[in-house]
């Protein structure tokens, strides 16, 4: 890797790092590489590779000996309880966050990250993501993050424009226009509980001037 393939990887957030796909899948899901490895042996359980989630980062192993797909995802804390009854659903409790239906065999890990989750999933099972690319799981939104800066302030510098740039934008972006759109409509209800209607515009603003329905529709 050139010196500036890792100073890029060095500005990634934990959870969109390249793998190194035996010694941290290990450290990671806290299993063998041998048991990882004699666990997703089989290509043929694995139906299809391709037509995966623009978000999150779903990528399959194969080529590194292991027959699954890895799903890492930077996400709210109140929105992991949700991730992993659907990853547990009618599946069969083999271990300690391991889980098997069929077939099929899913390991799910999690730390803290930006006052949020990152979460893991190494599985074989195409249908689960499936399931999953279904579901939003959103990171923490800016006026939960970083209220104290307020919503006017640029995030350009540090941390903040780390967070930015890394977790929340590629999840933003990947939003379609009436997912942006029922989004903030979602969050306004808790949010004008404890904000103005003006400051909520402010952060609404914000969030969105740069999305082009929104610049369109209020003739930016």
């Amino acid at each position: 890797m050139s010196i500036f393939g890792k100073i890029r990887d060095r500005l990634k957030p934990e959870w969109e790092k390249p793998i190194d796909h035996e010694k941290h899948l290990s450290e990671l899901f806290k299993r063998t590489p041998e048991l990882l490895r004699a666990t997703f042996a089989n290509a043929a359980i694995v139906s299809r590779t391709t037509s995966r989630p623009t978000y999150a980062r779903v990528e399959y192993l194969g080529e590194h000996g292991f027959h699954a797909f890895i799903w890492a995802q930077n996400m709210e804390a109140a929105a992991y309880p949700r991730f992993f009854n659907i990853v547990r659903g009618d599946s069969e409790d083999e271990d300690f966050r391991q889980f098997k239906r069929g077939q099929c065999t899913s390991f799910v890990a999690a730390n803290v990250e930006f006052l949020a989750r990152n979460v893991y999933l190494l599985t074989n099972d195409i249908e689960l993501i499936d399931r999953l690319a279904l579901e939003t799981f959103s990171p923490n939104p800016p006026w939960i993050m970083y209220p104290d800066l307020g919503p006017l302030t640029s995030l350009n510098q540090g941390e903040p424009e780390y967070w930015e740039m890394t977790v929340w934008l590629p999840f933003w972006k990947s939003l379609a226009p009436d997912q942006r759109d029922a989004y903030i409509e979602r969050r306004s209800i808790d949010a004008l509980s404890y904000m103005s209607a003006e400051e909520w515009d402010d952060w609404v603003y914000a969030t969105r001037k740069n999305d082009p329905e929104y610049r369109q529709r209020h003739g930016l």
